[in-house]
């Protein structure tokens, strides 16, 4: 069973205000435009594979998945006095990328997988 559930749309909230400071700061201060942003994993591995002239335009934004799981680790862990690593996030979706991308070494927290 699990103690708590939750819902990814409150991350896609904090990957878009999250994106919206990338593009600012991009705009600012002359970054790489267009800034090109995706939720898709799979799309991801496309452009790191076959697009190398895009990845300096990649969002470095983690996807609402990721994003949550390093929130459930960071802030919620901090506000209810729960170390980390008993803390376990997991997420069903319908893309099978989203494994590969919980699995991708920029993706944890402090030393801790994000999902």
């Amino acid at each position: 069973g699990f103690d708590k559930v939750f819902d990814t749309n409150f991350s896609a909230d904090l990957t878009i205000i999250e994106e919206g400071y990338e593009l600012i700061d991009r705009i600012t201060n002359g970054g790489k435009l267009p800034m090109i942003t995706s939720c898709s994993p799979g799309w991801i591995n496309y452009v790191e594979g076959y697009g190398a002239d895009l990845l300096e335009h990649l969002s470095t934004c983690k996807s609402p998945q990721q994003m949550f799981g390093a929130m459930s680790k960071t802030y919620y862990a901090e506000k209810l006095n729960i170390h980390p690593s008993k803390i376990f996030t997991v997420s069903i979706m319908p893309c099978t990328a989203k494994k590969f991308e919980a699995n991708r070494k920029e993706m944890n927290s402090y030393g801790f997988p994000d999902v």
